[in-house]
């Protein structure tokens, strides 16, 4: 019998206006498969503040919870900009150098980065020598990927894949484990 997996909820969700009502949610999505979800906000910070010490302590609690978790689930919507949330890749980047499966997922089906960042600015972009600029004639990424090369290199590199659902990623968690464990499935005797 497979253990019951710890599976630790990156993303933005802790700045959305429902940051108590969506982890009950996927909580509820991962105990259908087995899992048990951990939340950033499931922290508890005795005199809470808007303090540098209070987010250094977040921070240092957060990546307690990630070393506790045996999968880091991200949410890699788009968050204040074309690019996903930044402290979800580094969330993504911690739990793949500490040897975490890392599953990403979208809430839905969403364009590339490169056509992401195109429409962030309004298609005010050029080309020269190939390449595609945005406004500051910085170059705008074409590697086919949903985010920065590094997030997705990541992700397949632990052993995890993106999806365009969360019940999707959900689903396929238990698979990406045991692949990643090379667990053989229990075989019955004939």
């Amino acid at each position: 019998m497979m253990p019951m997996l710890k599976v630790y909820l990156a993303g933005p969700d802790v700045f959305f206006p429902d940051k108590f009502d969506i982890p009950r949610q996927k909580k509820d999505e991962l105990k259908k498969y087995g899992m048990e979800g951990l939340y950033p906000l499931d922290n508890e910070i005795a005199n809470f503040g808007k303090t540098q010490e209070v987010g250094f302590r977040i921070g240092v609690l957060n990546f307690q919870m990630i070393d506790s978790a045996d999968v880091v689930l991200a949410n890699m919507v788009p968050f204040r900009g074309p690019s996903m949330d930044v402290g979800t890749v580094a969330e993504i980047a911690y739990a793949f150098a500490k040897g975490k499966l890392v599953v990403g997922y979208y809430p839905e089906p969403t364009p590339l980065l490169k056509e992401r960042t195109i429409a962030h600015y309004n298609n005010k972009v050029t080309e020269k020598n190939g390449e595609i600029l945005d406004p500051n004639g910085h170059t705008i990424e074409e590697f086919e990927m949903p985010e920065n090369l590094m997030v997705p290199t990541a992700i397949r590199d632990s052993g995890g894949q993106i999806f365009y659902s969360f019940t999707g990623a959900v689903s396929k968690i238990q698979d990406l484990w045991k692949l990643k464990q090379k667990v053989p499935e229990l075989q019955l005797a004939q």
